[in-house]
């Protein structure tokens, strides 16, 4: 079986606590020659920490490795390899993917035996729920701002944030509010986006968002249309024809009048 090696270090302290490029090389070449496994090529990145997304010699050893240049892929430690867990666990299922097997000597992972195998499930399964629990907090997080009526992202087109605070923004706001216009006089979001020369995604998308139509709690910005007419357009929006006849005479200036109170 060829195996690549794989061997980084990234500060000096590292080096005098037995974690040197050195000691780590010796390591894997001893737990190649013990398992008579031959060595393709030994990779080494040095003075880079496990964060740094430019490892180029871990970059090359991936690219070595879709190309099938060696069948395992040995390290000293996980930590050696993976930038965190998460990361780690998905590098490891690409190599899997491609038919590479993966060893770490010291935590006693060798996906070429069952046992090893089995002990990178667990791993894969602890990654897994590391990954719910963040998810969970930031839905929560989300979900809190929201109902305090923060703004999360960035504000829609037509707005912008002054002093932490979202206003009109005075160039496209009225544009946006136009756009409503049109659209409610019997204009088509091919001929809106037409003339405006935007995609008819984006149109479709400010026509459905609320939060033209809704201020948020605490009163975090102001509406920019009338919710009884975005509520009127939201029917035709649903379907490729028009169900309804126009609501409000003709609108071809698609540039309307926005009346707000200074943003500072």
């Amino acid at each position: 079986m060829k195996a690549a090696l794989y061997i980084r270090v990234s500060t000096d302290k590292q080096a005098s606590e037995g974690s040197s490029l050195e000691v780590q090389e010796e390591k894997l070449r001893k737990y190649c020659s013990f398992q008579n496994w031959d060595i393709f090529q030994l990779y080494a990145d040095r003075g880079i920490s496990g964060k740094d997304t430019e490892r180029l010699q871990f970059q090359t050893l991936m690219k070595d490795a879709r190309e099938k240049r060696f069948e395992v892929v040995v390290v000293a430690k996980l930590d050696r390899f993976g930038r965190s867990l998460r990361d780690l666990i998905n590098t490891i299922w690409d190599l899997n993917a491609i038919g590479i097997q993966f060893t770490s000597i010291n935590d006693n992972i060798n996906t070429t035996t069952p046992n090893g195998k089995l002990l990178f499930h667990i791993l894969g399964a602890f990654a897994e729920f590391e990954r719910e629990i963040i998810r969970e907090r930031m839905m929560a997080g989300i979900a809190k701002s929201r109902e305090l009526g923060r703004i999360i992202g960035r504000v829609p087109m037509g707005y912008k944030v002054v002093n932490k605070k979202v206003c009109f923004d005075p160039e496209k706001a009225p544009r946006v509010k136009g756009i409503f216009n049109a659209y409610a006089a019997g204009e088509t979001i091919w001929k809106i986006s037409n003339q405006l020369q935007m995609k008819p995604s984006t149109v479709s998308y400010i026509l459905k968002n609320q939060f033209y139509a809704e201020p948020r709690k605490n009163g975090t910005h102001e509406a920019l249309v009338g919710k009884d007419l975005f509520d009127a357009i939201q029917p035709a929006l649903q379907t490729t024809r028009r169900p309804y006849q126009p609501i409000t005479p003709l609108v071809t200036n698609l540039n309307s009048t926005v009346n707000a109170s200074p943003c500072v």
